[in-house]
């Protein structure tokens, strides 16, 4: 398992993120990561995101699904 900082959103929450580029400039990186793997056709490397548990509670204010995407992580 490969993850590129893990728990970007760790912060204090909207709108104070740990990665002021917040989910965006996240999956941005992590799609520049992917492509590479795809060009250097890496074997036995699953790159995987890392969310805090408070991101999937309602109360957190964060939607999990704004720091994925289809296509870029390996689960």
């Amino acid at each position: 398992w490969l993850t590129i900082h893990h728990e970007p959103e760790g912060g204090n929450g909207t709108p104070n993120p740990d990665d002021p580029a917040g989910p965006a400039g996240h999956l941005a990186m992590n799609k520049r990561v992917r492509q590479r793997m795809t060009a250097l056709k890496t074997h036995n490397i699953s790159l995987a995101v890392i969310l805090m548990s408070w991101t999937w509670d309602s109360r957190s204010g964060r939607d999990p699904n704004q720091w994925y995407e289809d296509g870029v992580y390996d689960i």
